[in-house]
């Protein structure tokens, strides 16, 4: 039998949904003299600084998971930038998504709301009202961000991001079953009906087809298992954490996603051993 929530805890585990659950600590902004200048860089002597489609087309490839924070925000001040001189469709996304991998491990909750509502009109400018998959699915993921600092109030507006990913679903292979990956969780952690659009069923057939169908994402795995201890079935939960802990390689995903997932997987294992 599915564990009854109460309201509160539910929007505790909803605030986690997007992120790499758990907080970063706090970026040190002061340059050291040691490594590139991400904070203090003068993007205007940038030969390409005219053209905001290359500058877009840069930030695209320095957003990475894996990057450094200061290289996030080079990235997010270059999309940035680039959004100001034209908003168009590609240069709206990369600026979208750039404001979504930087927002997400900045540890102070105003500066982290500030620079997703910056993701979530950029991604209104690329599509969101055409059904755009990508301009929904980075509306999604900064729409989560914002969500969690509102508690009780993100109720109201949990159906938003459900028809947001719901659209961006259409494109289930964004940042490898990304859509797939969120909207099962959203499933997972939101109160059921008659408060909320929580589903427990839903949420499992979303996330065996992300840990299934996009295997190299360690969330996908993790997601999935959460879903499975949440189903009482600790077993098969045990077999795709195992999986989740194959495919967490810091060499791929970097130190901070590393530690985080990590430290997830264990809290889990724990849990399935105290069961």
């Amino acid at each position: 039998m599915r564990r009854s929530r109460n309201i509160l805890a539910a929007i505790s585990v909803l605030a986690l949904i997007l992120t790499a659950c758990g907080k970063s600590a706090a970026p040190i902004r002061v340059y050291s003299g040691l490594g590139p200048n991400w904070y203090n860089a003068d993007l205007s002597l940038l030969p390409f600084a005219d053209d905001p489609g290359a500058m877009a087309e840069v930030a695209l490839i320095l957003s990475q998971r894996n990057a450094v924070e200061g290289q996030k925000y080079y990235a997010f001040k270059l999309a940035e930038m680039a959004f100001a001189r034209s908003d168009e469709r590609r240069i709206a996304l990369a600026y979208s998504r750039a404001a979504y991998l930087l927002a997400e491990i900045e540890p102070d909750e105003d500066r982290m709301v500030e620079i997703a509502e910056k993701g979530l009109a950029a991604a209104e400018k690329a599509g969101i009202a055409n059904k755009d998959p990508e301009a929904n699915f980075y509306y999604a993921l900064n729409l989560g961000l914002v969500l969690k600092t509102k508690g009780l109030f993100a109720l109201g507006r949990l159906p938003k991001l459900q028809e947001t990913l719901k659209i961006a679903m259409e494109k289930p292979e964004q940042d490898m079953g990304g859509p797939l990956r969120v909207l099962g969780m959203l499933y997972l952690s939101a109160p059921e009906w008659p408060q909320g659009i929580g589903d427990l069923e839903k949420s499992l057939e979303l996330l065996e087809q992300a840990s299934t169908n996009y295997p190299a994402h360690p969330q996908n795995h993790i997601f999935y298992a959460k879903a499975l201890i949440e189903d009482d079935d600790p077993e098969s939960a045990s077999a795709v954490l195992q999986k989740a802990e194959k495919s967490a390689v810091e060499e791929i995903w970097g130190a901070y996603y590393f530690r985080q997932w990590n430290e997830e997987i264990k809290a889990l294992q724990r849990k399935i051993q105290k069961q």
